[in-house]
């Protein structure tokens, strides 16, 4: 009879065993997959920024030379011409990754941003033209920023000092853990 019950405990104890193991791989494997869910899309909005940060760059660098009327060397002018293109196709790139793993709301706003800049190509007024797509960069990163920071639930103030406010700074840390949990 001791036999039986050293052999039904040691069954139990191996169910239970393989119980929190399975519960314990499950658990690292969802946490890994929504770390890596928020690394991409941190990663694509940080692609999309830049790349609207260089299109910036070179047309505010085209509307400089416009105003100032200076003499650029034509191998410049190609070089920004080239940088353009690049930050343009980076967009392209991005926008189409972007529909697969940002929100819906997000990826709305790169494809709105990408179909306004493909808009102004006909304005036959080249300084009009220029304007109109830095007015366009600005505004759209600006807001490509605002609802990144929203998703990622990075926000750029400073946590509440540990020592005068304990409760506002335990209640930041949760929610600071709370961020990085999945939101499905």
């Amino acid at each position: 009879m001791n036999v039986w019950l050293e052999l039904i405990r040691l069954a139990a104890q191996l169910v239970g065993a393989i119980f929190v193991a399975k519960l314990a791989v499950q658990w690292a494997l969802l946490r890994f997959k929504s770390e890596k869910s928020w690394e991409r899309q941190v990663t694509a909005i940080v692609d999309v920024v830049t790349a609207m940060g260089a299109m910036k760059r070179v047309s505010k660098r085209w509307l400089d030379d416009f105003y100032s009327d200076s003499n650029t060397t034509e191998p410049y002018m190609a070089q920004l011409r080239a940088l353009h293109r690049e930050a343009e196709l980076k967009l392209e790139q991005v926008s189409a990754a972007a529909r697969l793993i940002l929100p819906e709301k997000l990826a709305n706003h790169i494809e709105l941003t990408e179909r306004k800049l493909r808009s102004i190509d006909d304005c036959p007024n080249y300084e009009e033209m220029l304007i109109l797509e830095l007015e366009i960069l600005d505004n759209r990163s600006e807001e490509l920023i605002t609802m990144g920071r929203e998703i990622t639930h990075t926000d750029r103030t400073d946590p509440p000092d540990a020592i005068i406010q304990p409760w506002k700074f335990l209640l930041h840390r949760k929610e600071l853990r709370k961020s990085h949990r999945n939101p499905l």
